[in-house]
């Protein structure tokens, strides 16, 4: 019995040392801005991690490492020069199909922006088993700016969004457009010709 607690207690004092927030190294901290729920911009180097489901954010200040998640911040953008472009990543809440309250809050990077309607992505990572090794999945969502609702990205749903013009619809199907979600630039060209008509 006593030897169960004792293994108990070293995978116990394992997971809690591995998950203490720490920024490892410089390549994963970025230079940006953050802006807090009350309006407040702190320009900073900080790292985004998506391990914890909603992301957190680490900010390095002096020797201290501070973690904000979607209680705290509203937004916040870097430079990326890999992409050679501002990163944009937005706190937006999940709901149900069926509506009501919020599944959650989440950060959002936005992939694609347009006015009426707005493609964002979430990264999540996965564990196996309870063991630390992780998988990621980005999923994909679209904004309707109209009415403020995010929706899983689907060819159902994109239909539904631009089906009210009928020179969309009949690109969409001149161009054989599938709409998978693999096909991304697809759903950008129509977004775009959307909001052009």
């Amino acid at each position: 019995m006593s030897i169960r607690i004792g293994i108990l207690i070293l995978l116990l004092i394992n997971f809690v040392a591995q998950a203490q927030p720490t920024i490892d190294t410089k390549q994963s901290l970025r230079h940006g801005d953050i802006v807090f729920n009350d309006g407040t911009v702190l320009t900073c180097d900080y790292a985004y991690n998506p391990i914890v489901n909603e992301g957190l954010l680490f900010v390095k200040q002096n020797d201290l490492t501070i973690a904000y998640g979607v209680t705290k911040v509203k937004s916040f953008s870097f430079f990326d020069e890999e992409m050679n472009g501002i990163r944009y990543f937005y706190n937006l809440p999940i709901y149900n199909s069926s509506g009501g309250a919020p599944l959650g809050r989440y950060f959002f990077e936005s992939i694609y922006d347009n006015k009426i309607i707005s493609v964002l992505g979430r990264m999540t990572v996965k564990t196996k088993s309870n063991i630390m090794s992780k998988a990621k999945y980005d999923k994909k969502y679209l904004l309707d700016h109209r009415n403020g609702q995010l929706y899983p990205l689907s060819k159902k749903k994109m239909i539904e969004l631009i089906g009210d013009k009928e020179e969309v619809m009949n690109y969409m199907y001149m161009k054989h457009y599938k709409l998978h979600e693999k096909d991304i630039d697809q759903y950008f060209t129509l977004i775009d010709l959307y909001s052009r008509l």
